[in-house]
């Protein structure tokens, strides 16, 4: 019960408050992430439609065209053609009961071309492997992502290439306990068929997951770990409700020579008035190690309350928590916190968080931790 308090909490304050962020377009009436992005899923290019979108419903300023390739001083792309790219720069600080600690660091670089011809379409991404000093391949060519599909109709699709599978909420912050954690990072991608169903009322995603495969051996490589190599079946599927409520279940089945796992939970963007927007997932894993035949339940939660002070500026409350192993006390992780998004002009998007944070890992209290990213996409 304690720990449903602090979800319980924040929707309690919101009975009193427009989600203008990624997923939040939902609640604009927008529940398809395809009106925006190249992708069925989300995330990449965007659409001529989706850039006119960042200036009318994310930006705070803005003047004619400026949501256009080059802030409208390059030519609109071809109709076939959509050129972008993402530029992301975080600040984090850490400061435990061990030592004060600050990090800055570009998160990515990278451009990214997508072509549509007829019901055919086609996406890639190329940019330099970006993070700390440690990581490993730092500034080695990286493809995050690359696939070809095809368009039946407006509502049915197929796809396969190297992306990362639909499963619940596909938000920006890839370290939210449901995405990093549960296997949604960033250079975790690898190769999928996708088929999808985009309607009006509800989607659906089925997903074969066929591994690294053998171009993720060359030269271009964002999953080096063998552990990643995962093979099995994802499903995830969604209803727009009361054209308020975006309500989702998915599930997961993943194989690899380390582990087999099971996943599932449910997910929803929820619009509590014009002004406060909900983001909520919850996720029970099963996971079997395959050299010990030990199996790990547990569980992961993210909870997001945000209101639109002005447009173009989000004020959130956070609440998030890990613990993947029920019998392992360190492999809890929770943290709650406050902090804010602005997309000051088209292209352009600041976030700041500040956290209390606990990792059973290292401390048994609550600590102080945050960042401040700058992201521009084009």
């Amino acid at each position: 019960m304690k720990r449903l308090a602090i979800p319980i909490l924040l929707v309690i304050l919101g009975l009193g408050t427009k989600a203008i962020a990624f997923p939040e377009l939902a609640t604009h009436g927008y529940p398809n992430c395809i009106a925006c992005h190249t992708s069925p899923s989300g995330g990449g290019t965007l659409t001529e439609y989706g850039r006119s979108l960042s200036k009318e419903l994310l930006s705070t300023w803005s003047y004619e065209d400026e949501e256009r390739l080059g802030h409208g001083l390059i030519g609109k792309s071809p109709e076939w053609l959509q050129r972008g790219g993402d530029f992301r720069f975080i600040q984090s600080y850490t400061n435990d009961d061990v030592k004060t600690q600050t990090k800055n660091f570009w998160m990515q670089t990278q451009i990214e071309l997508a072509a549509r011809l007829g019901g055919f379409y086609i996406d890639s991404s190329l940019g330099m492997q970006r993070g700390p000093s440690s990581t490993p391949k730092l500034y080695d060519l990286i493809s995050p992502r690359h696939y070809l599909g095809y368009f039946f109709n407006d509502e049915v699709s197929l796809r396969f290439g190297k992306f990362l599978p639909a499963y619940g909420l596909n938000i920006p912050n890839h370290l939210a306990a449901t995405r990093a954690p549960l296997g949604f990072d960033q250079g975790m991608e690898h190769f999928n068929l996708e088929a999808a169903y985009l309607g009006e009322k509800y989607d659906l995603f089925l997903t074969a997951l066929m591994g690294k495969g053998d171009l993720a051996g060359a030269a271009i490589d964002y999953a080096p770990d063998p552990s990643l190599d995962e093979h099995g079946v994802a499903i995830s599927t969604s209803a727009w409700v009361y054209e308020r409520f975006k309500l989702g279940l998915s599930f997961m089945y993943g194989n690899t020579d380390a582990y087999r796992r099971i996943l599932s939970g449910f997910f929803g963007v929820l619009k509590l008035n014009s002004k406060l927007y909900l983001l909520t997932e919850w996720d029970w894993q099963s996971k079997v190690d395959r050299a010990s035949n030990i199996e790990a339940r547990g569980f992961a939660e993210y909870n997001e309350l945000g209101f639109e002070a002005y447009k173009g500026v989000n004020l959130y409350l956070l609440q998030q928590e890990t613990y993947l192993d029920l019998n392992a006390l360190s492999s809890r992780n929770d943290s709650f916190g406050l902090g804010f998004k602005f997309y000051p002009r088209p292209h352009l998007e600041l976030q700041a968080e500040y956290r209390k944070e606990r990792d059973m890992r290292k401390f048994t209290s609550y600590y102080d931790s945050g960042f401040l990213t700058g992201h521009y996409y084009f």
